[in-house]
């Protein structure tokens, strides 16, 4: 079984970095530029692991990130 992991991360660069290397470890990478839109992808394919930025724009990665 492949592990999912949810990457919530707004800065693209970034993204595609950490996304490259979990792949090729290979996990199965499913990525969010925003919060709203990572809690959606959260709740519609649950996750094995989140990987979460704090700092994101509009929605705190802090307190707003609850589990489904």
């Amino acid at each position: 079984m492949t592990i999912r992991i949810l990457l919530i991360e707004d800065d693209q660069s970034l993204t595609e970095l950490v996304r490259y290397n979990l792949e090729s470890a290979g996990f199965k990478v499913d990525n969010a530029l925003k919060g709203e839109e990572g809690l959606l992808l959260a709740t519609e394919t649950i996750p094995d692991l989140i990987f979460l930025d704090w700092m994101l724009p509009n929605v705190s990665g802090i307190g707003n990130m609850q589990a489904p």
